[in-house]
């Protein structure tokens, strides 16, 4: 009778323990789903972020952004390449050629408003769609169809507000605990800015 107890007593602890293994093992897959989540969430914060700076960068205070006939003053100018370079900075890998292609357009963009040709008001994204992403540690890939605006004043006053779609794919690393794209291609689709 008591070996039959002590059996009993063992499969029960035994059933404890596999019982709480499963348990700890789903609180465990909860844990890295949450975690990838939060990353999936991040990369898509970047990923907007970069396309939507890519056609706001160049704008300028007021009244600088609407006269397009006055010359922009230096003071102006360094502190607009201040913020452009702070803000690719945080969205660019530090390593990455993209960062330096980056800075070197973004800041072109702005010195080419002084030819009095056209003001740059701004921009953003009108959509996105197909977004998928793929995260592996530390490294992660993403692609998307991405539909963005830009808003121009030209020299006459005439304001246009040209639009397209473009797929995009970027790649993507983990640098002090932050995703920031290392690289980024796209293809405009026909009739995009």
């Amino acid at each position: 009778m008591i070996n039959r107890l002590a059996k009993l007593e063992i499969k029960k602890k035994i059933m404890i323990s596999i019982i709480g293994l499963s348990i700890a093992t789903l609180g465990l897959l909860g844990f890295i789903s949450a975690e990838k989540v939060a990353n999936m969430a991040e990369i898509e914060k970047v990923i907007k972020e970069s396309v939507t700076y890519a056609v706001t960068a160049g704008t300028l205070p007021e009244p600088f952004c609407s006269d397009t006939k006055g010359k922009i003053p230096d003071h102006i100018k360094q502190k607009v390449f201040d913020e452009i370079t702070k803000k690719c900075n945080e969205m660019y890998s530090s390593d990455s050629e993209l960062l330096k292609r980056r800075l070197e357009s973004y800041k072109g963009g702005v010195s080419w408003q002084d030819r009095d040709y056209f003001r740059a008001l701004g921009g953003g994204i009108r959509k996105i769609e197909n977004l998928t992403i793929s995260i592996d540690g530390d490294r992660a890939t993403a692609e998307a169809d991405i539909t963005k605006y830009t808003k121009l004043i030209e020299s006459d006053g005439s304001v246009h507000t040209p639009e397209g779609t473009a797929h995009y794919k970027f790649s993507l690393i983990k640098e002090d605990g932050r995703w920031k794209i290392a690289d980024e291609e796209f293809g405009v689709f026909p009739g995009g800015i």
